[in-house]
């Protein structure tokens, strides 16, 4: 079976996968020179050094499925990968597509011996470079340039692993080939899959690849990359600038910054670029972290979204009956109630048994504010020089410090800025001094 006159793919092929591709500069490939080569050895086919070293490293025959049928194996090889790297997968498909037009055959070409070979061969057989990458002696638009002679002697299976060498080496930093000759060999075995997720990204590292995929993030191999103990969990990775990850059927344009995971594998915390929507009291809440600052997006462990930063685009306001607030941080808790608003600043109208003043009073600028369950106040930090009544009696909270109230409205704790008393309902007194909290008994 010729490959080069046999071989069709269509762009539905492609597009029917329906991904999304993001850009990853290539620092070496096309300019390197160096490229994929085969084992000619006496009365033996040709066989890819890839797959030499296969059984030399107890890795055992390549199995892809009908020897006979190229795009059958390449297919299978793709879904492999697709398994550990969906992204790559969807992005070495299109290179698939594309190999023949950018390929430049030629009878007997004179292709450089290359001494990154880092395996002794049988005495008896010779290395021959079948590819070579070298821009400058390929015109242009043409990425590869192939010895047409040996090609025709290679099988389909072959030359299956021959292609996909050659798609990976363009995106390698790599100066040899050694790494991405092992990984083109654990994936055409099937021993990829034997290896916990930490291995397999040393896998991808040592092949000159610069970024791999765990648990839908598209990560750096960079220092910052950290797995749990059993090596089969991300905890942390820096996001590809640019990739994306989905949240609850929404997807998260990531910036190349720190991505962190529960031990579970969920999601912790990250940084987008645009909007995160969620839905609040009847509209939408637009979360986003800015490039100014070091805010993250912070969700639960169940998956529930915990906090973050509110767009500027628009003031967002949390007004009831006794509460109007201005804000550009909110938290909710794993069941999705509302927890707290931060950077806030407005005005409560205290309304309970306990307390007969009913004016409003000042929240402090910036500071947050926190809920119970049920949408009652929590607590604030007082922003008010006034008094606050009491049983008929005036207390002076301390303009900045936490005021608390229970479920049903009443105070239950404030810190006094003055040396004072207080008859509670129980017809006990209560002395206190400036700065002490008080704490008041029902």
């Amino acid at each position: 079976m010729n490959f080069a006159v046999s071989i069709t793919l269509s762009t539905s092929l492609f597009l029917s996968l329906g991904g999304t591709f993001f850009s990853v500069q290539c620092k070496a490939g096309d300019a390197k020179g160096n490229g994929g080569g085969a084992l000619v050895c006496p009365g033996k086919n040709l066989e890819i050094l890839d797959y030499y070293e296969a059984r030399l490293f107890g890795f055992g025959e390549p199995i892809l499925g009908n020897p006979d049928d190229f795009m059958e194996m390449a297919n299978e090889y793709l879904s492999r990968l697709a398994v550990f790297s969906p992204r790559r997968a969807q992005m070495f498909r299109n290179r698939l597509e594309s190999f023949l037009s950018e390929a430049v055959f030629l009878d007997n070409v004179p292709l450089s011996e290359i001494d990154d070979l880092g395996v002794t061969l049988p005495p008896e057989c010779v290395w021959r470079q079948v590819v070579n990458q070298n821009s400058t002696l390929l015109p242009l638009g043409k990425s590869y340039l192939i010895d047409r002679v040996l090609w025709s002697q290679l099988s389909s299976l072959q030359r299956v692993g021959l292609v996909f060498h050659e798609i990976f080496y363009r995106e390698s930093t790599s100066p040899t080939s050694q790494g991405i000759r092992r990984l083109n060999a654990l994936l055409a075995t099937k021993k990829l899959n034997d290896m916990t997720l930490s291995e397999r990204v040393l896998v991808f590292k040592t092949a000159g690849l610069e970024w791999a995929e765990a648990q839908g993030l598209a990560f750096l191999l960079d220092p910052q990359v950290e797995f749990d103990s059993t090596g089969n969990t991300l905890l942390k990775g820096t996001a590809v600038e640019g990739s994306t990850l989905f949240w609850k059927n929404q997807s998260m344009q990531l910036r190349s910054d720190l991505v962190q995971f529960y031990k579970s594998g969920s999601l912790k915390t990250v940084r987008i670029r645009g909007y995160l929507q969620m839905p609040f009291r009847g509209e939408f809440l637009k979360i986003e972290t800015r490039e100014h600052d070091r805010s993250f997006l912070q969700f639960h462990e169940n998956g529930e979204f915990k906090e973050g930063p509110l767009g500027f685009q628009k003031i967002w306001r949390l007004s009831t009956e006794n509460l109007k607030l201005e804000f550009t941080y909110i938290s909710f808790d794993e069941m999705g109630h509302l927890r707290s608003v931060a950077n806030a600043n407005g005005f409560v109208r205290l309304n309970s048994a306990s307390i007969k003043d009913h004016s409003e009073k000042s929240i402090e600028n910036d500071s947050e504010v926190i809920f119970y369950i049920n949408g009652a106040l929590k607590s604030f930090s007082w922003g008010s020089r006034q008094p606050l009544t009491l049983w008929a009696q005036e207390v002076f909270p301390r303009y900045g410090t936490l005021v608390n109230f229970d479920a049903a409205g009443a105070i239950q704790s404030f810190v006094s800025d003055k040396d004072g008393s207080l008859q509670l309902q129980n017809q006990e007194w209560l002395t206190f001094k400036a700065g002490e909290m008080i704490h008041l008994r029902p």
